[in-house]
């Protein structure tokens, strides 16, 4: 796998995966496990394809979903450095919750 992409994960969003994580854990260790798995995946699919998610234009960001969990992860990207796509991990947003809360971070 080529990596085609630098991570940086806001704050925020990192304590949104802390929180989901623990939500999980706390319901069924089980499904704690394939939360962690489907965010990796989904974490190498933008590092690999920065430009898969849905494009936002107005927002000037980007969404992937997450394929069994009912969240997106919003991102932006940025400028180029040394030919490599950097990727501003914005949210980790749940479907039906404050659509849209994000959009304010970082611009």
């Amino acid at each position: 796998m080529i990596l085609r992409a630098d991570l940086w994960i806001r704050p925020e969003a990192v304590e949104e995966i802390k929180a989901a994580r623990e939500w999980y854990h706390s319901q069924n260790p089980a499904a704690a496990l394939l939360f962690e798995h489907e965010l990796e995946h989904a974490l190498r699919i933008l590092l690999t394809v920065p430009r898969a998610g849905r494009s936002l234009p107005r927002l000037r960001a980007r969404t992937i979903a997450m394929y069994r969990f009912p969240f997106v992860i919003a991102y932006r990207l940025h400028r180029k450095v040394a030919g490599r796509d950097q990727i501003e991990l914005v949210a980790l947003a749940h479907g039906s919750r404050e659509p849209g809360y994000w959009r304010r971070r970082g611009k």
